[in-house]
């Protein structure tokens, strides 16, 4: 995640709702991805997903994906960014945390959990939306 975009989360920790949660997810997809532990970065994304819905006022992630309304004038684009996460994120996520042992195995590549462009977007809605709540525009 980016530097300028996790100071922009820190700053609202302690609003509600609280996003230290979020922020340490945040910190440790980072460290994750240079160390190159991309199985780890796939789970903290999927954790990711599964966490910020209530922030958005919807329970899950995929509500978020196909009913968010936002802003009238962007709502259109952030669900379909939205939804690209649910539809690759979680589901590399999901095969990569329910996969058994298999006689032969491939580990995943860093560009099958690069989402970074997406995440994004997604914490500065995240971000805009608390901000909203607990500051006002």
């Amino acid at each position: 995640m980016r530097d300028d975009r996790l100071r922009e989360l820190r700053e609202l920790i302690g609003c509600q709702p609280d996003v230290i949660h979020l922020v340490r997810l945040c910190e440790e997809i980072n460290t994750c991805f240079a160390a190159n532990c991309v199985i780890a970065v796939a789970l903290l994304a999927r954790t990711v997903i599964n966490h910020v819905p209530t922030a958005l006022g919807h329970k899950t992630f995929n509500e978020v994906a196909n009913n968010y309304g936002g802003d009238p004038k962007t709502h259109k684009s952030f669900r379909q960014i939205a939804k690209k996460l649910e539809d690759a994120a979680r589901i590399i996520g999901d095969m990569i945390a329910h996969q058994t042992m298999r006689p032969v195995e491939s580990l995943p590549a860093p560009s099958q959990i690069y989402f970074t462009q997406e995440f994004d977007v997604l914490l500065a809605e995240v971000a805009r939306v608390i901000r909203q709540n607990n500051i006002g525009p």
